[in-house]
């Protein structure tokens, strides 16, 4: 017994007036597009910004070591020293 399949589901699918393949074909091209668009765009100023980062630290640390130097005190741990002992300091 041979199944009849619906005219329906027979038909292609149609979106805008094209076959599914040929729309999801053409997004997908769109896409890499965009994608391939925004990276080159991102490295593009990226770089530049590298070297005017590059230019305003070495202007600013004229120095050899100084910006290691300046590295080294912003993330150590700093020393507090009190001149009280604990439990005065605690009984405020």
């Amino acid at each position: 017994m041979r199944h009849k399949i619906p005219k329906e589901l027979e038909r292609v699918p149609i979106v805008l007036g094209l076959e599914l393949k040929k729309v999801i074909f053409i997004v997908m091209a769109a896409l890499l597009f965009v994608f391939l668009i925004a990276t080159n765009l991102l490295l593009a100023l990226f770089f530049p910004g590298l070297v005017a980062v590059y230019i305003y630290i070495s202007n600013k640390f004229k120095k050899e070591g100084e910006l290691l130097n300046y590295l080294k005190y912003t993330f150590n741990p700093k020393i507090i020293i009190f001149d009280k002992t604990i439990e005065e300091l605690l009984n405020r």
